[in-house]
């Protein structure tokens, strides 16, 4: 769902987007003195997958340039408390909790620019109620809506200027009735 390290090229690092339903392989991780490569968790979880961590207490891990890339908390060896990925100048890009290793709340996530990109809530690490997505101008992009971690309820997206661009339902994860298109022109 957010922004993952990604690196290209030699020694380039790129920061992607992107949403739940695209999951990247996450590039490389530099935990203390080695590197790290892995696929994201599963979609329900907003963090990377993380190592094994069997001592409580916060953590960070860097990125290559040795800035902040993730920072959180360990207990019982599940990720817990507020956690935060940041961009390769340390701007938080994506921000929430974790409890007992799942994400719960609130989430954030933030375009480079430091606007708000999209705003979403999970319950026992599963996606849960209005999920919002905007465009980097801060228009709204999207808005569904999840139930137990299946989209359930009207899903709509919006054209550049705020015009509606499509309206769906979704019902226990499954698509219901009509889905209607609208020109730019509306």
């Amino acid at each position: 769902m957010e922004i993952f390290r990604v690196e290209s090229g030699e020694n380039e690092v790129v920061d992607r987007i992107v949403r739940p339903s695209s999951i990247p392989d996450l590039g490389r991780l530099r935990i203390g003195e080695r590197e790290e490569y892995g696929p994201l968790n599963e979609p329900e979880s907003p963090l990377p997958e993380l190592p094994e961590h069997p001592e409580d207490g916060p953590w960070e891990a860097s990125n290559p340039a040795g800035g902040p890339w993730l920072s959180g908390a360990f207990q019982a060896g599940l990720p817990t408390g507020e956690w935060r990925v940041y961009s390769p100048p340390g701007q938080i890009m994506t921000y929430g909790r974790m409890e007992e290793g799942k994400a719960e709340g609130i989430w954030l996530w933030y375009y480079p620019s430091g606007q708000l990109r999209e705003v979403g809530s999970y319950s026992a690490g599963m996606p849960s109620g209005t999920w919002k997505m905007h465009y980097s101008s801060g228009v709204l992009f999207e808005e569904l809506s999840y139930s137990e971690g299946l989209l359930d309820g009207r899903w709509t997206i919006f054209h550049p200027n705020g015009q509606l661009a499509e309206d769906r339902s979704w019902s226990a994860g499954k698509q219901v009735g009509t889905q209607v298109d609208y020109a730019l022109s509306g």
